[in-house]
């Protein structure tokens, strides 16, 4: 093998060796380098030691020849990866400038050494009909896939990094090629489409993000309810679910919507409208969106369905209340029930559930009512000043929270997120008013208790080095007279039996 051969072979190696360490990303590439060296070195060596073996020394002169083709084509590989993917890397230019810049460097270099070896390449296709036309139906398919991809690089309809449907569904583009693009469907399998199909088919890109933003893609989840409940207050209760307890994979803005979609002749048909943000995990998000309306519907006694015949004269069964009343004995603040008002209590309060991750308090908002934790676990959190929260109980079963509200009317001081599937009894105002116009001095004793618990909470709050909110720093005297005045008890004494 020529020195000189030799020497172009090593540099064109040795620069491949550095390229593959610098762009890992593009090792696959660099491998037709080095099929072509291969080619080379073998083709070397049969030239060179080909004629004293025997060889006719025309056949040792082509095998030379061409070893220096291989080893052109292996430099115009390298070169073209190492101006495009490293030179000029930040520019960001498309692959496919690198791919028709190899493919013409690859194209001259066989025309020249075509003409050395005294072959014209021009009159080889013009005097050839037959050919010509071979070659115009082999090359038919790429050309056209070419020149595809030619327009989706340069009109630049998607890019990698959208996620575009085809007949073939939805997926993420990967990478546009010359003469086929790949895309990455949601069950992770590696789709191969022509351009051509993809330049003839309708192609649907789904919310492409601009300027850094997230993909947001609507979409319309529906349900069906009877025509008995109220469309505001369902309206309003699966909105207010949505919002206050943001669905991972769902935009936050613009926020979920529910809308009366359609009458139906036994139901209405009712859609909520979410933003996604994760293409490829729609079902999933999907699903955690019908579970914030399952819940969300569950609480105002709505079921899911159309229903055509129905008992109105329920009444709790006698398990249920039961359950309820020795839920209500566990509470510490209505330890000083009677069995009797225990068991009025039981029959009036309500009981509602809520999805794992659900907010079923916030912080600052308003609320009169008190929740007791029947089966689940919740999780209490208190707001920093850096905008953060921090966890300061983990409730169970037979805890209570939101007593504050209930009693003075205040708003919510702390945030509480249903930590697993949660079912609660919530006791309202009026519930609680029933019983205080009866028995006054009920308040003097629940305040006492109140007021012992508000103590761990002004050391939590302590421990976060935050002051101490005005509520948790009520003294017992303090603060009977603001359950006193909320339930309108101030004119009718304290000490009543």
């Amino acid at each position: 093998m020529a020195p000189d051969l030799a020497g172009t072979i090593t540099g064109v190696a040795l620069t491949a060796l550095l390229l593959g360490r610098a762009i890992r990303e593009h090792r696959v590439r660099l491998q037709l380098i080095w099929w072509w060296l291969a080619l080379a070195v073998t083709a070397g060596l049969a030239g060179r030691w080909g004629p004293p073996l025997g060889m006719p020394t025309a056949t040792g002169v082509t095998a030379a020849s061409l070893a220096w083709m291989f080893a052109w084509l292996g430099l115009v590989h390298t070169g073209a990866i190492l101006v495009f993917h490293v030179l000029l890397r930040r520019l960001r230019l498309p692959r496919l400038a690198s791919d028709l810049t190899i493919g013409a460097g690859y194209a001259a270099v066989v025309a020249i050494f075509l003409r050395r070896m005294g072959a014209d390449p021009a009159s080889l296709l013009t005097t050839s009909a037959v050919l010509t036309a071979v070659l115009g139906f082999a090359l038919q398919d790429m050309l056209v896939n070419l020149a595809g991809g030619l327009v989706l690089e340069f009109e630049k309809v998607f890019v990698p990094g959208d996620w575009i449907r085809t007949e073939h569904g939805t997926a993420l583009v990967r990478d546009i090629r010359l003469r086929h693009t790949l895309l990455e469907n949601p069950d992770g399998d590696l789709v191969v489409l022509p351009n051509s199909i993809l330049t003839r088919a309708p192609v649907v890109v789904l919310g492409r993000a601009l300027d850094g933003e997230q993909i947001r893609h609507r979409m319309l989840t529906r349900f069906h309810v009877d025509y008995e409940h109220s469309p505001p207050a369902l309206i309003d209760a699966v909105e207010q679910a949505l919002r206050q307890s943001p669905v991972e994979g769902v935009a936050e803005d613009p926020p979920p919507r529910c809308v009366l979609f359609e009458y139906e002749p036994h139901h209405a048909q009712y859609g909520v409208l979410t933003w996604m943000q994760r293409p490829g995990l729609e079902y999933i998000d999907a699903s955690s969106v019908r579970l914030r309306v399952y819940y969300a519907c569950s609480r105002l006694g709505v079921p899911l369905s159309a229903i055509h015949y129905r008992l109105d004269n329920y009444s709790p069964t006698p398990r249920a209340t039961s359950q309820r009343l020795a839920a209500l004995e566990a509470v510490e603040i209505l330890s000083a029930l009677t069995p009797e008002e225990r068991q009025e209590l039981a029959e009036s309060i309500t009981e509602v559930s809520f999805a794992p991750g659900e907010t079923i308090l916030k912080e600052g908002d308003p609320g009169d009512s008190l929740f007791m934790v029947k089966r689940g676990r919740v999780r209490v959190l208190l707001a920093r000043a850096n905008g953060l929260s921090e966890q300061i109980a983990l409730l169970g079963p037979g805890q209570i929270f939101g007593e504050m509200s209930l009693l003075t009317g205040e708003p919510r001081s702390a945030t509480v997120v249903a930590a697993e599937q949660t079912d609660c009894l919530v006791m309202g105002k009026v519930d609680l008013l029933h019983l205080l116009e009866r028995r006054p001095a009920l308040a003097e004793q629940i305040s006492a208790i109140v007021a012992a618990r508000q103590r761990g909470l002004t050391e939590a709050r302590q421990r976060m080095t935050e002051p101490s909110s005005q509520l948790a720093r009520m003294s017992f005297e303090h603060l009977l007279g603001r359950v006193q005045r909320y339930f309108g008890l101030e004119k009718s004494g304290g000490n009543t039996g």
